[in-house]
C-alpha cells in the first residue's frame, strides 16, 4: 500500500477527484425500491472542507467507503493527486459512522499496530492517544469502553498518520463538549495547512461553522450547494433545503396521548 511520496499537501498539488462514481446494488425485495448511488461528481482542492449533508439512506456512507477505497464503485473512478485511489489507501483516514474496532484489542494496540501500518514509528501512536485522550483507558480493551470512548479511538486511528484525506462520518456522535472542541480545533488545523477533510453531520452549525463546502445528496443524487460566507446564511440554506425534502411530520401522537 503505497503513499504520497511528498508530506506538504500543496508540493503535492493535493486534489480529490470522483468522476461519475456510482454504486448499484442488488435487486431489492419486492414492495421496497432499489438504492443507487449517483453519479456522484467531486473535485476538491487542497485545504478543502466538504460537509456532506443528506437525510438518512441518502448514500452518504456508501459514498465514503467508495472514495476511501473501501468498497469498489460499480462505475466511474476516484483519484488523489492523479493516482487511483485504491494505489494510495495509506494517504486516507476514515472514521465509519459505527464502530468497527475489535472488542477483544485495547486502544494503544490498535494504534500501534496503525502506526506500525501507516508511518513505522510508534511515536505516533502514543501522540494519537494523548490528543484524543485516550491514555486513562488505553490499555482496556475497546468492548469495555463507552460509545463517546470509542469514538476519541477511531479518531485516534484515523489521524495519527495526519492523512491527507480525512474522510469521517457523523464524527461529532457521541462526544462530550470537550472532545467536540477538540474535534473542531482538528478540523481547523486540517484546512489551514492544505489537507482535505470530509464529514458527514446532521447539525447544521457544525457544518456551517467547519466547511468551505457543502455537498448535499438525496435518495443517491447530490450536488454541490451554494455556499454563502457567514455562517447563518448557511445555516439558513441547510435548513431550507431539509425541510424541502425531508419535511417534520405534520402531526405527531404524543406517547402519553397528549396532542
Amino acid at each position: 500500500m503505497n503513499g504520497l511520496n511528498q508530506n506538504d499537501p500543496k508540493e503535492t498539488k493535493l486534489e480529490l477527484r470522483a468522476t461519475a462514481v456510482a454504486k448499484t446494488f442488488p435487486a431489492a425485495p419486492a414492495g421496497d425500491t432499489a438504492f443507487k448511488l449517483g453519479p456522484v461528481d467531486l473535485d476538491l482542492a487542497a485545504g478543502t472542507c466538504l460537509a456532506v449533508i443528506g437525510p438518512n439512506g441518502s448514500g452518504k456512507s456508501t459514498l465514503f467507503q467508495i472514495l476511501t477505497g473501501n468498497v469498489r464503485a460499480s462505475s466511474g473512478s476516484v483519484t488523489l493527486a492523479g493516482h487511483p485511489v485504491a494505489a494510495i489507501r495509506k494517504d486516507f483516514g476514515y472514521l465509519p459512522q459505527h464502530n468497527l474496532l475489535p472488542p477483544w484489542a485495547t486502544p494503544r494496540e490498535l494504534c500501534l499496530y496503525a502506526a506500525g501500518m501507516l508511518t513505522g514509528d510508534t511515536r505516533d501512536a502514543e501522540n494519537a492517544l494523548t490528543y484524543w485522550d485516550c491514555l486513562d483507558f488505553a490499555r482496556r480493551p475497546v468492548g469495555m469502553l463507552s460509545a463517546g470512548m470509542r469514538k476519541r479511538v477511531g479518531l485516534a486511528v484515523a489521524t495519527l498518520h495526519d492523512p491527507h484525506v480525512l474522510v469521517m462520518d457523523e464524527p461529532f456522535e457521541a462526544l462530550d463538549l470537550g472532545h467536540i472542541a477538540a474535534l473542531r480545533q482538528e478540523i481547523q488545523r486540517r484546512t489551514e495547512s492544505g489537507r482535505i477533510t470530509i464529514f458527514a453531520t446532521h447539525i447544521a452549525g457544525y457544518a456551517a461553522d467547519l466547511a468551505t463546502a457543502a455537498f448535499f445528496l438525496h435518495n443517491g443524487s447530490g450536488h454541490m450547494m451554494n455556499w454563502p460566507a457567514t455562517r447563518r446564511e448557511r445555516e439558513e440554506i441547510l435548513e431550507s433545503r431539509f425541510a424541502q425534502v425531508a419535511p417534520p411530520p405534520r402531526s405527531f401522537l404524543h406517547p402519553a396521548g397528549v396532542p
